[in-house]
Parts: C-alpha cells; sequence; structure tokens
C-alpha cells in the first residue's frame, strides 16, 4: 500500500501541476534517465542537496518534494515547494489521514499548491484505488523500458478509467522516448 500512497502523491500533485499554465514539468522516467546519464544511483534522490543539484541539471526553478510517514494506522503526507537556487522553502503543507484515506488526502494537496502559485481554486479529483494500481504497473514498464508494453498498458488504464489524468500524462513523454529508439536503432540494409 505505501508504494500507491507514494505514486499517488506524486502524480496527484503532477496532475495538479499539469493544469497550471507556464509549468513544464519533468517525468520520473526522465530523471532516471538523468540519473543513469550523470552516472548516480537512485539514492542520491535522499539527500536534498544532491536533488537540488539535479534540478538545476534539468533546468529547474523550482521543485515539489513530497513524503509520508506511516504512524500506527495514520499516514501523515507532506509537500514542499522549493527554490532550486537557494534551497528556499517557498510552501510547505502536510495533512494526516486514516491509512485507508491516505489518497484521498493526497489528492487535497496538489490543488492547494496551485492556490499557492496563484493558479485559482483547483478541485481534487479522486480516482478509483484500481486505477492507481493499473498506473503503477504501467510506469514500472516504462522504467524497465517495456515502452511498447507500457503504451498498452497506459491505454488500457484510459479505456477502462476515462478522464484519469495521470494516466494521460505519461503519454507524450513515452512516445517521444518510443521515436527516439527507433531513430537510433540502427537498419539493417534490405536485400534485393
Amino acid at each position: 500500500h505505501e508504494a500507491r500512497v507514494r505514486l499517488a502523491l506524486g502524480e496527484q500533485v503532477a496532475a495538479s501541476l499539469d493544469q497550471l499554465p507556464g509549468v513544464a514539468l519533468v517525468d520520473r522516467v526522465a530523471v532516471a534517465e538523468l540519473l543513469a546519464e550523470q552516472k548516480l544511483g537512485s539514492s542520491v534522490l535522499a539527500d536534498a542537496d544532491a536533488r537540488l543539484r539535479l534540478g538545476r541539471l534539468l533546468g529547474a526553478t523550482r521543485m515539489v518534494f513530497g513524503g509520508f510517514f506511516v504512524l500506527g494506522a495514520q499516514v501523515q503526507i507532506t509537500l514542499r515547494l522549493v527554490e532550486v537556487a537557494s534551497g528556499r522553502v517557498l510552501h510547505a503543507d502536510e495533512t494526516t489521514a486514516a491509512a485507508t484515506d491516505a489518497m484521498p488526502a493526497a489528492a487535497l494537496l496538489g490543488p492547494r499548491l496551485i492556490r499557492v502559485l496563484g493558479g485559482g481554486t483547483g478541485r481534487a479529483a479522486a480516482y478509483p484505488e484500481a486505477a492507481w494500481r493499473e498506473l503503477d504497473a504501467a510506469l514500472a514498464l516504462i522504467e524497465r523500458k517495456q515502452y511498447e508494453a507500457a503504451l498498452a498498458a497506459l491505454q488500457a488504464v484510459l479505456a477502462r478509467h476515462p478522464g484519469f489524468s495521470p494516466a494521460e500524462r505519461p503519454i507524450a513523454p513515452l512516445l517521444e522516448r518510443m521515436r527516439r529508439q527507433c531513430a537510433a536503432t540502427p537498419r539493417s540494409p534490405r536485400r534485393r
């Protein structure tokens, strides 16, 4: 369940931020690719200074960090907006909910962040648990570079859960990765 809360937190916030004009999001696969290119392990993301250096490499001006702590039957979810250049926290928010209500609680943080950024009164969308599980499986395929299977999985999620915007977000970057992969694949000469 913790993996789904982690996914829900990130994807709910990303879906909210995606609605804000002028905000360009970097998907987690692009971050993983940059880590590989820089020969860094994903454990570097545990260090706040390393995350900010990574943000600078990505050209980010602000980054959103979130986390959660399980406290018995309760989950405390936190969210911070940080200025990359200075490391200054621009906004911090948190909520506590029963573990069974963690995903709806996570959904509340994104719209509150949007209001702080001047984006109006975004509303949190509630998505079924099954949609999150299916999205998590599709994103895992992307991380394993199984792009065609991931695209089919994302399309299936959207067919079963129309309007599930967190499953729409990864499609454009995925198609771009697939295009780059095809362009980079050497073709064998044709025989006549």
